[in-house]
């Protein structure tokens, strides 16, 4: 996808044609109240020249009051409506970068910090909102602006109109020219910015960790690494801008210079009359204002065009796992097969090679192996989090490039041992703010959980609030709330992520039981960092360096006396696979 200024216009702000019809209609009726004040201002001061009775001057004056009110009421109904329909385009263009976002594989967010994301999908929209709003009222009334005194500055003396015609568009060229050069720097500077935002997300995310530690002047020292990367970028934007500046401030010297000269050589000839010197200077005042918005917004286009490029680049940026041919995957417990499955990232070598098994629907398959192993990246495929770089992962014989993102995560449920609490209301927290499940039923699932007893003891219900991160919860309650946040996705397929690997044996016990609860009647994958998670699994995964080492029901390789798994049993190894 590549967008240009004129395409994200026409996306974003055609579909609101009658908003935009209103706003120019507004546009050109200040316009004309704009250009008419200075001809009725010349009327009147020829007229109190020639001597003209008060009668006529009090009416120039009420008609002057009146243009001047109508100027100054359809001036702020545009900029409102156009800041209306700025921020409703630019609303549309973060929720589908938003989206564009979240459809994104794992490796994009792993390798991404969330500051840059934020930086993108909030700052850089908003300059393009900034710019949206502002262009159609204060790009194209003051283009129009400028024809239009072009024109009557004509029809007082043609050399006045061309010398303006000629003076407008090397100004404006040369503005445009001077914003070319300098949109490097704004793109340039955006980057770094979004580099120091990206640190500050990444070091605030993990500040108990930090103090606890006592990292807290080598973070402040990186912060300045950072500041120090952006600085450079930020004073060549400032010099850019400021050049900007300089010029209009020459260019409006010249302005001025060129209306006095030649008003003063035709009145000197007698050509024009002194409301006409007037009426010239004047609009050559007038002249300056649209001169001088065009240049701040060629510098917002400046901005813009470098935020637009960067929401570009995003766009651009593809999930590797978006590609399907929309197969289904049939109703009822999945079969999972892997065929040959491998996968590696794009700077590492490989993480799973060569894996093959297969789990009937409806059985539990246990993955065990040590840290690196491959477990959570096969894991990871299978809820298509990645893509397999080589081999077939299927699921009830259809392979996951082949379905669906959407589809998949329909059916199938991953859960991982870190529980993400959002500040939010219980209700919010379990349906991920979804509102069609009922209360009955999610209290029900509460209670089926082992969560009964804690629901009870909330002051609001459903509708407390719960902390960020899940303060005031204990390790076992957070993760039986994500257990009930699958739960009511009845989904056809259940991926855990050893979810008791960091409970105490009371907890563990409770988790234990709303896992028998949630897997019954559905497949089941349970990465186990303890060989006593593997109780209830019907077959055994063991990886070693992203190898299969053996795989098969569990009771056979139990049974089994060169069984490697069986031995790790025998001898009451736990943690060893951690």
């Amino acid at each position: 996808m590549s967008f240009s200024i004129l395409a994200v216009l026409k996306k974003y702000l055609m579909p609101r044609k009658g908003r935009l019809l209103l706003v120019g209609s507004l546009m050109l009726l200040a316009l004309v109240m704009q250009l008419v004040r200075p001809l009725i201002l010349r009327h009147i001061l020829d007229e109190a020249i020639s001597g003209e009775g008060m009668a006529v001057l009090q009416l120039g004056a009420l008609l002057l009051a009146v243009v001047s009110v109508l100027g100054h009421v359809f001036g702020s109904m545009t900029r409102y409506m156009s800041d209306v329909l700025g921020w409703e385009a630019t609303n549309e263009l973060r929720d589908d970068v938003t989206k564009h976002v979240l459809r994104l594989d794992q490796a994009f967010h792993k390798g991404t910090r969330p500051g840059e994301l934020i930086e993108r999908v909030d700052v850089d929209v908003t300059r393009l909102a900034n710019f949206f709003a502002n262009f159609t009222r204060h790009i194209v009334i003051n283009v129009l602006f400028l024809l239009g005194s072009i024109v009557l500055l004509w029809r007082e003396h043609m050399w006045v109109g061309a010398s303006y015609a000629v003076y407008s568009v090397l100004s404006i060229g040369a503005l445009s020219y001077l914003r070319r050069l300098a949109t490097p720097y704004q793109v340039a500077e955006r980057k770094a910015s979004a580099g120091v935002y990206g640190f500050l997300g990444e070091q605030l995310a993990v500040t108990e960790d930090m103090q606890g530690l006592g990292a807290q002047s080598y973070m402040l020292e990186k912060l300045r690494a950072e500041f120090q990367k952006w600085l450079p970028h930020r004073i060549r934007t400032f010099v850019s801008y400021n050049t900007l500046w300089s010029s209009a401030i020459l260019a409006h010297v010249v302005n001025i210079s060129l209306a006095v000269g030649l008003a003063a050589m035709l009145w000197q000839r007698g050509l024009i009359t002194l409301g006409t010197v007037f009426l010239i200077v004047h609009y050559a005042e007038l002249l300056q204002v649209p001169i001088e918005q065009i240049r701040m917004q060629l510098q917002e286009l400046q901005r813009a065009a470098a935020s637009l490029r960067r929401v570009t680049e995003l766009f651009n940026t593809k999930a590797i796992s978006q590609q399907s041919t929309g197969q289904k995957i049939p109703v009822g417990p999945i079969r999972v097969v892997a065929e040959g499955l491998g996968f590696r990232y794009e700077d590492g070598g490989a993480v799973l090679d060569g894996v093959s098994f297969a789990l009937p629907a409806g059985e539990v398959l246990g993955i065990i192996g040590r840290t690196g192993s491959g477990k959570t990246t096969l894991a990871r495929l299978v809820a298509r989090q990645y893509d397999p770089s080589f081999g077939v992962l299927a699921l009830s014989g259809v392979p996951t490039t082949a379905a669906t993102q959407a589809t998949i995560r329909e059916r199938v449920s991953f859960v991982s041992q870190e529980v993400q609490i959002f500040h939010a209301t219980v209700r919010d927290n379990l349906t991920f703010f979804g509102t069609s499940t009922d209360d009955a039923e999610l209290i029900g699932v509460l209670q089926e959980l082992g969560l009964g007893e804690w629901f009870a003891a909330l002051p609001d219900g459903l509708a407390t609030m719960m902390s960020p991160g899940g303060s005031g919860l204990s390790a076992g309650e957070a993760q039986l709330l994500a257990l009930a946040r699958s739960f009511l996705r009845n989904p056809s397929l259940v991926v855990l992520d050893e979810a008791s690997a960091k409970l105490d044996p009371i907890s563990e016990k409770r988790i234990d039981t709303a896992l028998e609860k949630l897997l019954a009647g559905r497949t089941g994958i349970i990465i186990a960092h303890r060989l006593a998670t593997l109780d209830r699994v019907d077959h055994v995964l063991l990886l070693d360096g992203g190898k299969v080492v053996e795989y098969g029901r569990q009771q056979e390789l139990l049974n089994s006396s060169t069984s490697r798994y069986a031995g790790l049993r025998r001898l009451g190894v736990e943690e060893v696979l951690a």
